[in-house]
């Protein structure tokens, strides 16, 4: 059992926290779990109105914050505490409180903020609450002992807008699901089942999934279904009113077997989104077995994904291909730059189509999927890089030098 106790933070008992506690605990560290809500209680909350909707608001960031700072004041000295971006200040409160307990605090980056309010519209770009709460971020970079990010592009645009961790590493998470044998799954057959699961939120190109899955709805050889939450599920079900899409709420009973009868799983990540979050929901697909549909930017750590273990195909949601062609003074807006919508569709009926026509592609995709999931999922495939970078890190009161893993 390693020394150094390690508390994992989360306004949310999620399956990330899950993912990483297993890690962590099969190479011998002695883990803590701290959190406010359960995601099922969450989701339940943030459906509804009124008292509910103020109640999640005290809990997220009113009650949350506080037990973590109480935990952390109370901590043994040299404790280490994995304080997650969810929400978004608390990994900076942290680093204050542990200063004061000697005790460490590492980032985990799963949203950037101020960008992820500025892609949603919620505060203006580069306006006053943004630049706060970015002057916040690198108060946070500077005091926390490290940063994760579960993304390689995160890290670079952090690093670029606001500020470098002092060590930094990228950590995917992927899933705690089963790994589906391909023996198990549905082949690929006409009509062509395929699903889009989970969030579709603000960081998810609702528009261009919206506008390429109504260009095909009406065919007789393809069908799409939809299990969704968040922002997404009123505009869908709005959009693909009378049209042949079935939309509704996720349920967690049988997730493999409901994944394992659909042979592509579709995803989306809006330019805006790509340069801030990870769509988790690739690992939970990989492990179902299922040949992937990104719309997304070809940049992206989704696409390198996709391209790099050829589990399906990506649609270009961005203007450019290359995380090269996003230098420049006007960084920002190229970054966030969304590609023409018609241009989108095209290039997703046109492969659609042609999936259609090579329906053994997919089963060869599937079968990737299955040997990627293999090297990304479970508790097993990042614990080596967790215990390497808390391993690493300086006593508690000491600096250290930089570094990146």
């Amino acid at each position: 059992m390693k020394s150094a106790p390690i508390v994992l933070s989360d306004s949310l008992a999620s399956e990330a926290q899950r993912v990483i506690a297993l890690s962590l605990r099969n190479t011998g560290w002695q883990v803590e779990t701290c959190w406010i809500l359960k995601a099922s209680d969450y989701f339940t909350l943030a459906a509804r109105r009124g008292l509910a909707h103020w109640w999640l608001r005290f809990l997220m960031y009113g009650a949350y914050p506080v037990k973590l700072l109480w935990r952390i004041l109370r901590a043994p000295e040299g404790s280490i505490f994995v304080v997650s971006s969810n929400t978004f200040y608390a990994p900076g409160l942290a680093a204050l409180a542990g200063a004061v307990s000697r005790c460490r605090v590492v980032h985990l980056l799963y949203d950037l903020y101020p960008d992820a309010l500025e892609v949603a519209g919620k505060v203006r770009t580069n306006g006053v609450a943004a630049k706060t709460i970015g002057a916040f971020m690198r108060l946070t970079q500077r005091r926390c002992i490290g940063t994760v990010y579960i993304g390689r592009f995160m890290g670079q645009h952090m690093a670029r807008r606001w500020a470098p961790g002092r060590r930094e590493c990228t950590i995917f998470y992927g899933t705690d699901r089963a790994i589906v044998s391909p023996v198990e799954c549905a082949p690929a057959s006409v009509p062509l089942l395929i699903r889009y699961g989970g969030n579709l939120g603000y960081m998810h190109d609702v528009e261009s999934l919206t506008a390429c899955v109504r260009s095909l709805a009406r065919r007789q050889d393809v069908r799409f279904d939809f299990a969704i939450y968040g922002i997404g599920l009123k505009k869908l079900k709005t959009a693909f009113a009378g049209l042949p899409v079935n939309v509704a709420e996720p349920s967690p009973k049988d997730w493999g077997r409901q994944l394992m009868s659909y042979p592509v799983g579709l995803v989306s990540l809006s330019p805006g989104g790509a340069t801030i979050c990870f769509p988790s929901k690739i690992f939970g697909m990989l492990a179902a077995g299922q040949a992937v549909i990104a719309i997304c930017p070809a940049w992206s750590d989704l696409a390198q994904i996709v391209r790099d273990y050829d589990v399906g195909w990506i649609v270009n949601n961005s203007p450019y291909q290359a995380a090269e062609q996003l230098e420049g003074p006007d960084y920002l807006l190229r970054a966030r730059a969304l590609r023409p919508l018609a241009e989108v569709v095209q290039d997703f009926t046109s492969l659609v189509a042609g999936i259609l026509n090579d329906l053994p592609a997919v089963e060869q995709k599937r079968r990737n999927a299955h040997r990627a999931a293999g090297i990304l999922c479970g508790p097993s495939a990042f614990a080596g890089q967790w215990n390497a970078f808390l391993g690493g890190l300086p006593p508690a009161g000491q600096r250290g030098g930089s570094g990146v893993c």
